[in-house]
């Protein structure tokens, strides 16, 4: 019932806001918004879970025609959106047709939810330039770049400390002091990064006459296979919440045309060819040198998850999905981002970062070293709810959402009871006594408690109030419960 009033309301907001030709064409604010409407069903209707064994119809009634007659005075958009979704919740709780009751109250809400002067249009990206991104131009295109021995490696593509300095003091007029200074700013703003594996350790670049023959490179030039990379950012760095705030409303926008109603399934060639999937891919350069750690946990929580779905879709698009065990190995441990001038694969976000820096599924180690500068932004210890909102392109896998800061740690929990009430996630038999579970409560066991027992207990308290949970309270009451696990849907969720 929940997948069918958001469906129906989805197509309700087509209908009166894009395809009724009694209303005529919609504004191009209003197409740039519907996104946001989608946003809103999809976080309100999964809370409908905790709520429709709750609401009672004619309070329904009652609060619908209270709300509407504040939203008539007052023309909050919250407001708004929050009596449809009310609407939503009401009629799924007693099994009516989102259609069948108060027909005119949506229409007046959607139509008035899709009026270009009520909703302001998606926030685009305006790029400061650098003030050091003309001399990373310059250099580019200088002789300072080239090929450096040590030993009997050769390094392509890079330079020494020292040829920086003399370059910068003969191209650019600049006294040794000051070009020293000039290249620790190039180096703290990850326009340049120190060469991996040539015996030096990453670090300041010297002052004085203390400049060594450290070899360095470009980030651009520096061999990965990040998909935002190989054109350097040049924007002046935004902080990371910041920036991902607006990825985060383009990755909307793309959702809002591109996913189904129930989060479930992409269409990625239409996707591909969405102006939008272009600038956002535009913007996901920027990423390459944003301020990580000054994040706190929520922001990091939110930027990480937001930033893992869209790496997925993004390699989707790039690289195909992965069609077999082998190259899903190779997707989630090669397909990656530059992001703060380091390279995050899949796997370092979800184990590395999210996680705690645990080992992850075919996994012989964890994903950051002592000394890797990455693990200064993993967190403290495993956050489990993170598994309900991360989505690895496969049926199987939790829906596509998008999360903010304020109150992650909410949105995370809706995100579980629903995917709980769901039967790929749970399914109680009383008769038997047995507890079937997705398949990732057993890859990460360990983040649920590591034994029946404590992930039991840990599903019980994650449950919204449903009949599912009361029967599973039923048998986990009689004694010994057996846990199994569903079979896993590893098929694409292409559309196409």
């Amino acid at each position: 019932m929940k997948e069918l009033c958001r469906g129906q309301a989805l197509c309700i907001i087509k209908r009166r806001c894009y395809f009724d030709t009694s209303i005529g064409e919609a504004s191009d604010t209003a197409k740039n918004t519907r996104w946001g409407i989608v946003e809103y069903i999809n976080l309100w209707t999964d809370q409908i879970p905790r709520l429709k064994y709750t609401l009672k119809e004619n309070i329904c009634r009652a609060a619908v025609s209270k709300r509407l007659t504040q939203i008539r005075s007052t023309s909050k958009k919250t407001d708004t959106y929050f009596l449809v979704f009310l609407m939503i919740d009401c009629f799924s709780s007693h099994n009516l047709s989102f259609l069948h009751v108060g027909f005119e109250h949506v229409c007046f809400l959607l139509v008035c939810t899709c009026a270009a002067s009520y909703i302001p249009a998606l926030k685009e990206f305006m790029c400061e330039k650098d003030e050091l991104a003309d001399l990373v131009q310059d250099l580019k295109h200088g002789s300072v770049i080239g090929s450096q021995r040590r030993g009997l490696s050769v390094y392509k593509k890079s330079f020494s400390g020292d040829q920086l300095v003399d370059w910068l003091q003969k191209e650019k007029g600049m006294a040794r002091a000051e070009a020293c200074s000039t290249g620790q700013a190039l180096l703290q703003k990850k326009y340049i990064v120190s060469v991996r594996g040539c015996g030096q350790q990453d670090g300041g670049f010297g002052e004085g006459e203390n400049v060594t023959d450290a070899l360095y490179r470009l980030l651009e030039d520096d061999p990965h296979s990040a998909l935002n990379a190989g054109q350097t950012a040049g924007c002046s760095v935004k902080p990371a919440a910041e920036l991902s705030l607006l990825l985060r409303e383009l990755i909307l926008k793309l959702f809002s045309e591109h996913l189904s109603a129930d989060g479930k399934s992409v269409d990625y060639k239409g996707m591909s060819s969405n102006p939008a999937f272009k600038r956002y891919s535009e913007l996901a350069i920027q990423l390459q040198r944003v301020e990580l750690l000054s994040l706190s946990r929520e922001e990091k929580l939110a930027f990480f998850i937001n930033t893992y779905n869209a790496l997925v879709i993004h390699g989707f698009l790039r690289l195909g999905a992965p069609t077999n065990m082998w190259s899903r190995y190779r997707f989630f441990n090669y397909v990656s981002y530059l992001i703060g001038g380091e390279v995050f694969t899949l796997q370092d976000i979800e184990n590395g970062v999210l996680r705690g820096n645990k080992k992850g599924l075919a996994q012989f180690r964890r994903p950051f070293s002592n000394t890797d500068p990455r693990l200064q932004l993993a967190l403290p210890s495993a956050e489990p709810l993170i598994h309900f909102a991360l989505n690895c392109g496969a049926k199987g896998c939790p829906p596509i959402k998008t999360y903010t800061p304020q109150d992650i740690d909410s949105q995370l929990r809706i995100s579980a009871e629903a995917f709980l009430e769901n039967d790929d996630g749970c399914v109680v038999d009383s008769g038997k006594r047995e507890v079937r579970l997705s398949q990732i409560f057993k890859w990460y066991k360990a983040d649920f408690g590591g034994t029946d027992e404590n992930l039991l207990k840990w599903v019980l308290e994650h449950m919204g109030a449903s009949p599912k949970k009361t029967s599973l309270q039923g048998v986990m009451s009689e004694g010994k419960t057996k846990v199994t696990f569903l079979p896993y849907d590893w098929s694409s969720n292409g559309s196409h």
